[in-house]
């Protein structure tokens, strides 16, 4: 991958991690320890989440054309995700 699209994705998920930490800590009496105790992976699969859909779709079109760039002269765009739906649930 670019090396540019982890860097970013990196910062995203950071600001998710922590940011949210500074709060807890600032606005009560636990400490960092207190907070990292009550973090799960729930709420780390929900930063992922979080921080990929913050990724914009410029900085993957940047890996895409890189890696496939003899697919990528004519592509226009992908699908609408319900398009796909609807067309999936008309084959059944």
């Amino acid at each position: 991958m670019d090396q540019r699209v982890i860097a970013t994705f990196k910062a995203y998920y950071l600001c998710h991690t922590f940011i949210p930490m500074a709060r807890v800590v600032d606005r009560s009496d636990k400490t960092n320890k207190d907070y990292w105790h009550s973090f799960d992976i729930l709420r780390d699969i929900n930063n992922i989440k979080a921080a990929w859909e913050e990724m914009s779709m410029k900085c993957s079109y940047g890996v895409r054309d890189k890696l496939l760039p003899e697919f990528m002269h004519d592509f226009t765009g992908y699908q609408p995700v319900q398009n796909i739906t609807e067309t999936l649930a008309g084959w059944s």
